[in-house]
């Protein structure tokens, strides 16, 4: 199990979207929930609800065993995706996990209705943080370089990029490649055993071209 919490800022399909986001998180002091957000009560029903935000970790093989791969946030939400990586000193909660398969249960939608204390998820790899992930306790930036050099050639996105990798350079941030499959392993080496600050070099290359 990785040591850190990554939080994924969309699917594959949407990275411009996520581009935007990661953007305004970083300008405007962190992640919040969506109550903090001003969204509707309609998000009520979704697993971190109106009060929460998702992070997750990446679990070792054997601790994904029994779970589809789309009840995995690293794999849909942060491997190949932009992300932001949060220090394991935050304070999270570990939902009571059930499969999506039991999701619609009776009993247990009865139990996720009635039950304030605990925290309730379909995904396996999820942890919660109240309200908001300030920005104290992000410590990187993933971006997918790959979608860089392949499909991003908008010189707006272009231009936003070039402004994540200065202001992540300007907050400290580490920056890593989620196009790497290994990207988590070889960063959380890096950072805990060399004490070394890891950044992708040809992020601001690829950005300038």
């Amino acid at each position: 199990m990785s040591k850190y919490y990554y939080h994924g800022l969309g699917e594959a399909f949407y990275r411009g979207d996520s581009l935007n986001r990661i953007l305004k998180i970083l300008k405007t002091g962190g992640i919040k929930c969506k109550r903090l957000l001003g969204l509707p009560n309609v998000y009520e029903s979704t697993c971190n609800g109106m009060d929460y935000v998702s992070v997750c970790k990446k679990l070792s093989d054997q601790e994904y065993q029994g779970f589809f791969h789309y009840e995995s946030a690293f794999y849909n939400y942060v491997q190949n995706c932009f992300c932001l990586i949060i220090s394991d000193e935050i304070k999270t909660v570990k939902p009571i996990i059930f499969p999506i398969t039991e999701w619609k249960n009776k009993e247990i939608a009865r139990m996720r209705q009635s039950d304030k204390k605990n925290r309730f998820s379909d995904i396996c790899d999820e942890w919660q943080v109240y309200e908001v992930v300030p920005l104290s306790m992000i410590i990187g930036v993933g971006i997918p370089l790959r979608w860089i050099e392949a499909t991003c050639e908008n010189e707006s996105d272009l231009e936003k990029l070039q402004e994540l990798v200065t202001i992540a350079e300007a907050l400290g941030l580490d920056i890593v490649d989620t196009n790497n499959p290994n990207f988590v392993e070889e960063y959380e080496v890096s950072k805990q055993e060399l004490g070394k600050k890891v950044f992708v070099s040809s992020a601001r290359s690829d950005t300038n071209e």
